[in-house]
């Protein structure tokens, strides 16, 4: 099974000093995920990390940062920005990647001249992993190979969000998986914390993506090296299944 890691939405202390640490300890699959910061303050969070780890960082916006850091991949959210939106859906015509008309995450308009023509382009998108946010199962049901992996949420109730409650249940949800062949690897997001793990590998998934579990515990005793045991204790939790 996969675990992801989702930064903390704002501004933290130490999560550089965090983050460092779980990237010596084999952390594979980080989400930058900071919806208020400008181009500008990623540039500024990146250059705080050890290029060594780019490699296994995934954006949630200003996509078009993996070419000079040479990121891990991008995640496709629903509140993506017309200018990333563009350049996805450029990237996804060169590598001649279908994208399906009916999502409601990234529409497929005409190639946008003010990016095309650049021969680096062609490798960029299609070496990178692509990842995409769904709340329901019939979203799940519109993907295509275009993604290597798809959050499904909130499977259980919200950690980092106390009103985000959850739509699923145990027996649907393994029902579904069941029923239904899909190529793109699905992530329990939502209320994931290590007693949730083999319940989210019983149901059919394909990894665990956590965020409030670890970063709220932080903001409550702001102890690092508990937060680090925390995440490796799951991780730990993970190499079982």
């Amino acid at each position: 099974m996969k675990l992801i890691l989702i930064s903390y939405p704002t501004n933290i202390d130490n999560e550089h000093q965090i983050l460092a640490h779980l990237f010596d300890e084999g952390l594979e699959y980080f989400h930058l995920r900071k919806p208020g910061f400008s181009k500008a303050r990623i540039i500024n969070y990146l250059s705080q990390i050890p290029d060594k780890y780019y490699n296994r960082i995934v954006i949630h916006s200003h996509y078009d940062l993996i070419r000079k850091y040479n990121l891990k991949g991008i995640h496709i959210t629903s509140t993506i920005n017309h200018y990333d939106e563009k350049f996805v859906n450029h990237q996804f015509q060169l590598t001649k990647l279908q994208h399906s008309q009916s999502s409601d995450y990234v529409k497929t308009p005409a190639c946008d001249k003010s990016l095309a023509g650049r021969s680096s382009d062609k490798s960029i998108i299609n070496q990178k992993s692509k990842s995409i946010s769904a709340h329901s199962f019939d979203e799940l049901l519109k993907l295509d190979d275009t993604y290597d992996y798809a959050f499904l949420s909130p499977v259980f109730n919200s950690i980092s969000k106390p009103d985000y409650k959850s739509k699923f249940n145990f027996e649907e949800i393994t029902q579904f998986f069941e029923k239904t062949t899909i190529s793109t690897d699905i992530i329990a997001l939502g209320g994931m914390d290590i007693d949730k793990v083999e319940l989210a590998y019983k149901m059919g998934f394909n990894g665990v993506a956590v965020s409030g579990y670890i970063w709220n515990n932080y903001m409550i005793d702001r102890n690092i090296k508990t937060t680090i045991e925390l995440f490796m204790n799951i991780a730990s939790r993970i190499k079982d299944f």
